[in-house]
């Protein structure tokens, strides 16, 4: 079996200011392995091992070019019209600098005939020495369909942050999702499980850590309700921002609203019920809850099933559209008295 091995520069400097924390590091080589299988066989076809501070991940059956992973920008995805949960075509590049110059990990990835080693080469710029991130790459006749990552010097505590990346990623069987209660294939929407929301997942401070917002198929936020929302084709194109801003939690409510039938919806305005009563007197307020909630009866009210379960329950309640001028503020004040002194 012939074997033939070179050194690839990346034209990265070892010293380029970009500090990823073991999360990111470990999310984005996920992410790698993610994209290439389908979301329904993720938790089937993606294994791992860890032992002596050796963590292993790989996907069986599945394999690609080393020359993904030469250039920044450059991703298996790029011209894919799959969802996927891939932004930006730079992880792996970013996330073994930081894994080799901070963690001081060893990295050896390997797919089909070809295996890489991250490695630190030394490289003359304009007179001065300077130390740049490369591949030591690896090829051979023979073919393994499979693609593997090796991670070698890998602590304990950042393996327990490993598996707190895995559920980052959305599939039907993430610990993290409870009972589902719609699905098809734009999104989902599931109960919130008892499992704990890890500190290192992204949320929203004003939300807290409660129910999970998922866009991308990897969590982006948090909402305030005992809900796991998924929306697949809602992408965040800022890479400085790692969590949805509240406003765009919203607004992954009020696209997945359009989408829900009437079961789903009633279903979700009960687990909703905390801001039913909820009214912005701004004009503009992108962090109302008001127009998710419209939408959602909206679709309970064309379903005479449902319409009639909503009134049975609650017999006593009524939409009111929200008032912004301090005249119908005034009626709707002079109308309630009336009907508490008439009643």
């Amino acid at each position: 079996m012939e074997r033939t091995s070179k050194i690839i520069p990346l034209n990265i400097v070892f010293t380029y200011p970009v500090h990823w924390d073991s999360f990111q590091i470990l999310r984005d080589y996920i992410q790698n392995f993610y994209d290439s299988v389908p979301v329904d066989q993720w938790a089937k076809r993606f294994q791992y091992e860890f032992s002596d501070g050796t963590l292993t991940m790989r996907v069986e059956d599945s394999s690609f070019s080393y020359e993904w992973l030469l250039h920044i920008g450059a991703s298996t995805k790029t011209n894919s019209e799959e969802k996927h949960a891939g932004y930006f075509g730079e992880g792996f590049k970013i996330a073994s600098l930081c894994a080799l110059r901070d963690k001081h990990w060893e990295i050896k990835m390997s797919s089909g005939n070809w295996s890489i080693n991250v490695i630190c080469t030394d490289q003359t710029i304009d007179g001065q020495n300077v130390k740049m991130l490369a591949y030591n790459l690896t090829e051979s006749e023979t073919s393994i369909p499979k693609s593997e990552l090796i991670l070698q010097g890998v602590s304990i505590a950042d393996f327990n942050i490993f598996k707190t990346a895995l559920r980052s990623f959305y599939h039907p069987e993430n610990e993290l999702l409870g009972e589902k209660i719609w699905e098809n294939c734009d999104g989902a929407v599931y109960t919130r499980s008892k499992k704990q929301y890890d500190n290192e997942l992204p949320y929203n401070y004003s939300y807290g850590r409660k129910g999970i917002v998922f866009c991308g198929y990897q969590i982006r936020g948090s909402n305030p309700f005992d809900l796991v929302v998924c929306l697949h084709d809602f992408e965040q194109n800022d890479r400085e921002r790692d969590s949805l801003l509240d406003m765009e939690v919203v607004t992954v409510f009020k696209r997945m609203s359009a989408l829900l039938p009437a079961q789903a919806s009633f279903k979700i305005v009960e687990k909703m019920r905390r801001v039913w009563i909820s009214n912005s007197t701004d004009r503009f307020d992108f962090e109302s809850w008001t127009s998710v909630l419209r939408r959602l009866l909206y679709n309970i009210l064309f379903s005479s099933e449902y319409c009639k379960k909503f009134k049975d329950k609650y017999p006593n309640l009524l939409y009111l559209y929200p008032t912004l001028s301090k005249i119908q503020m005034n009626w709707r004040q002079e109308a309630r008295c009336w009907y508490k002194k008439s009643s």
